[in-house]
């Protein structure tokens, strides 16, 4: 019998070969949006709308090569990678890459985020259920999932790979799985987010005759998005494979660039790179997760509302024409769902619609928002500023920004109050089913306008603070970006939560046991929600040295001769009885079967400490022999 251990010690923040490979493999992938970014849109543009707007062409791209065509996803991301290569490569081309100047002082104070973030494995339920599963299937085969074709113990094999796209280019040009590369990219992303907000920071853009300004404005950048002084922050979702952040990215440059095309409209300048750019952004956003469409649909409406505030018909053109390749994307994807049969989250016919219970689903979604105040209150404080902007007749940047952030917020809320009604679950809507985590999708195009309402009141009062206060607050906060993610580090590492680390081993030592095109049955008491059962899936077949079993099934009991009767070559008892291993306390046991009955090949005794833990990710303790 094994000890299992109950946390990974210092070596969980070492990476080893196989992650470093696929790190490098997502350094590739984000130059090929930068490059494609950049021939699309010119040196004008920033390098974080670059690359961006880039990961925008490598959606469309591969979703319609995988929807129109029967050829391997490989050849399209070479092709792209070829493209994007010239842009570096040819002297003309490379004249349209922007300076990363302002951007590498923000990726400087970004080393001790990813010092934290590049050993991170893989967690999250969603991310064992269908994420992780849709990527591999993705980098496995090359095609997307469907018909005679379900990706491999994929909750929902039809929900929109633009996140997904990432982990595949990551993986293939790492030339193995590389299971954290959609983490990694959302640590990315925050970087991205970062650099946009400390552009319209004071002191931003100072690097030759005041450096450490320029240092302040990054650290701030990074402070107001990636820790907690951005509320709408939340590790859980935002450094997991989960769509939130990436849409929260998306939406924040989104209502930058779409303010933009309003003010530009306005003063007469052309509107071709500005309503390009916003298309591509939207295109990156419109497929991320299911709720991307909403999002969409809500910034455009708030685009075309504040182009209507700005008395500007051209702007009213260029944001409509913006919105079609998402449009067109979405249609497009929502094709080849219906056509293939992969399985997607739907609305419900009208006769299920949970229309008697909007009463109760108003008042879930007001104890949430009084449950999470910090986020909500800043979102009040955009739609405040927005009324004030209104009534005072502004049409200014920040007044603008603040019209689109506004009208995104309320539009989006109305989509999901519209989603709970037409889609959900009656007990899902009753509760408003992650409202907050849904609002979190909003925080930086907030945290973005309020930094630029309140920019000209900061820089007064930083004119009017002794040099000696000033020195201090810029070594202060340039000192806090440094040390806040050591400090952090059990937030931001979700992946380290216990029983995780505890079943990630017991993952890999099973997995030692098995062999390819084997079946194996999961006996796990009281995994209602598939969560353990998704995680010890996900460990056996996703991560080194991955083992291609053919089947998976779960029991709620060991009831063995059944599961003989049924095919299978191994049971795994995640509470194991005293017979099976588990005299000497809780533990494990693997069994496989043999013409004699079954016989055990391992035992794996879990760590008494591990149940005085918190369990996270929604695993439950009864199944590791931890009571209800």
């Amino acid at each position: 019998m094994t000890e299992l251990p109950l946390g990974p010690g210092l070596h969980a923040f070492v990476p080893d070969w196989h992650a470093l490979a696929g790190f490098l493999g997502l350094l590739v992938t984000l130059a090929i949006c930068l490059g494609l970014g950049a021939l699309a849109l010119g040196r004008d543009s920033e390098p974080e709308v670059q690359v961006t707007a880039g990961w925008g062409v490598l959606s469309i791209v591969l979703t319609a090569c995988g929807v129109a065509t029967n050829v391997s996803l490989r050849i399209p991301l070479l092709l792209l990678l070829l493209v994007a290569a010239a842009s570096f490569a040819v002297p003309r081309l490379r004249e349209r890459v922007a300076s990363a100047r302002g951007a590498g002082v923000v990726l400087a104070l970004s080393v001790p985020l990813w010092a934290v973030m590049l050993a991170v494995a893989p967690s999250q339920v969603d991310t064992w259920l269908n994420l992780l599963p849709n990527a591999a299937w993705l980098f496995d085969h090359g095609r997307f999932p469907g018909g005679d074709a379900p990706a491999w113990f994929s909750f929902i094999p039809g929900a929109p790979y633009n996140t997904q796209f990432i982990a595949f280019a990551a993986s293939v040009f790492s030339g193995s799985l590389a299971a954290s590369a959609m983490c990694w990219f959302n640590v990315a992303l925050g970087c991205v987010a970062a650099v946009v907000l400390a552009r319209h920071l004071p002191g931003w853009g100072e690097f030759g005759r005041r450096p450490l300004s320029a240092l302040t404005g990054a650290a701030f950048g990074l402070l107001f998005t990636t820790t907690p002084l951005n509320p709408g922050f939340v590790p859980r979702y935002d450094f997991a494979p989960y769509g939130e952040w990436p849409l929260a990215v998306t939406a924040m440059i989104a209502g930058l660039l779409g303010t933009r095309l309003i003010v530009a409209a306005r003063a007469g300048l052309t509107l071709r790179r500005p309503t390009l750019a916003l298309a591509l952004v939207l295109a990156a956003l419109v497929n991320i997760k299911q709720s991307g469409p909403g999002l969409a649909l809500a910034l455009g409406m708030a685009m075309l509302a504040a182009s209507g505030a700005g008395r500007s018909g051209r702007a009213a053109r260029a944001t409509s024409l913006a919105l079609l390749p998402a449009a067109a994307l979405f249609a497009l994807w929502q094709l080849h769902v219906r056509l293939t049969g992969a399985a997607e989250l739907e609305v419900a016919p009208p006769s299920a619609w949970n229309i008697g219970l909007l009463p109760v689903v108003l008042g879930a979604m007001l104890r949430e928002t009084l449950k999470f105040p910090a986020l909500f209150l800043l979102l009040l404080a955009v739609l405040a500023g927005a009324c004030i902007a209104i009534r005072r007749r502004e049409q200014g940047f920040a007044a603008m920004l603040l019209i689109v952030a506004a009208g995104t917020i309320l539009l989006d809320n109305a989509y999901l109050l519209a989603s709970y009604v037409v889609h959900s679950e009656p007990v899902a809507a009753a509760e408003a089913h992650s409202f907050f985590r849904y609002n979190t999708q909003l925080s930086l195009l907030a945290v973005l306008a309020v930094a630029v309402w309140l920019r000209p009141h900061a820089t007064v009062r930083w004119a009017r603070i002794t040099p000696v206060q000033r020195r201090r607050l810029k070594l202060g906060s340039i000192g806090a970006a440094l040390i806040v993610p050591f400090g952090f580090a059990p937030y931001l590492r979700i992946d380290l939560d216990a029983p995780q680390p505890t079943l990630a081993a017991l993952g890999r030592a099973v997995a030692a046991q098995l062999r390819a095109g084997e079946r194996v049955a999961l006996v796990l008491p009281g995994d209602g929600y598939d969560a353990l059962g998704s995680l010890l899936r996900g460990e056996i077949l996703f991560l080194p040295p991955r083992v291609a079993v053919a089947d998976f099934a779960t029991f709620e009991r060991p009831d063995l001769d059944a599961i003989a009767k049924a095919g299978f070559d191994h049971a795994l008892l995640s509470c194991a009885p005293a017979a099976w291993g588990g005299a000497e306390g809780p533990a494990a046991a693997l069994l496989a079967r043999a013409p004699g009955g079954w016989r055990t090949v391992g035992v794996w005794r879990y760590p008494p400490a591990l149940y005085r833990n918190h369990f996270a990710a929604l695993l439950p303790r009864g199944a590791l022999c931890g009571g209800p």
